[in-house]
């Protein structure tokens, strides 16, 4: 059954939408039809929902069940800070998965060493859209923020800040306490510079090694974020 995170009118137990993505991808993409169901998702609250009339610029059903977001979802929010890595592709793959396994805030930064220099508007725009997706697909929770940020301070929301390197004499992840911001550096690691800028605003600081190898940016992402999880 698939799932859309949109706005939606609710009145008693029956639903209307007129969102132009969502009526699409049902109507023209799955093809459906009444009495097929789909689930919509409006803040904490999902519903399972009977389609009674779809055309190609209107849903309406009737609500066949109520769920609210569980309590271990709710948690607190934790943030990733990830250098810019060395192509587009791989930003859509960081966002796509990190948002798959519940990541709270996902910043990416530019760091000394990172290739690409910049992100546009429009491209976080199109971050968020497959963010959208990978919560609807992955049938997740909440969207995360995603943002670009020139300057750390932006971010600086905390006293206890990780690192993820090889590099540096390490911690395992039970010897530290819980941070709310965890950071992964580019290809060809973190610069002198980028660890100056990380500890000038970050008092408490740690570095935790994810493995035995090293790996590159988009899936030291991904395995710092499942090990966090797990």
């Amino acid at each position: 059954m698939q799932l859309f995170l949109c706005d939606f009118v609710k009145d008693d137990i029956y639903v209307s939408l007129t969102d132009k993505r969502v009526v699409r991808q049902c109507c023209v993409v799955l093809r459906m039809k009444q009495g097929d169901t789909i689930m919509l998702q409006k803040d904490a609250v999902r519903y399972t929902v009977e389609i009674l009339q779809l055309s190609k610029n209107l849903l309406e059903g009737t609500i066949l069940d109520t769920v609210v977001m569980p309590t271990e979802d709710a948690v607190k929010s934790v943030s990733l800070l990830v250098a810019l890595p060395n192509s587009t592709k791989k930003l859509h793959l960081i966002t796509q998965k990190l948002t798959e396994i519940g990541i709270g805030s996902l910043f990416f930064w530019r760091s000394e060493r990172s290739q690409l220099k910049d992100i546009s508007p429009q491209k976080i725009d199109k971050l968020k859209l497959i963010s959208l997706e990978a919560v609807e697909q992955s049938r997740g929770w909440k969207i995360p923020s995603i943002a670009f940020v020139k300057d750390l301070e932006e971010v600086m929301d905390t006293e206890n800040v990780v690192v993820f390197d090889m590099t540096w004499d390490v911690q395992q992840l039970g010897e530290i306490e819980w941070a709310v911001v965890w950071v992964v550096g580019p290809e060809w690691w973190l610069s002198s510079w980028d660890y100056d800028a990380i500890w000038s605003l970050w008092w408490t600081h740690h570095h935790v090694s994810l493995w035995a190898t090293v790996l590159r940016t988009e899936t030291a992402a991904i395995v710092a974020w499942w090990i966090l999880q797990n």
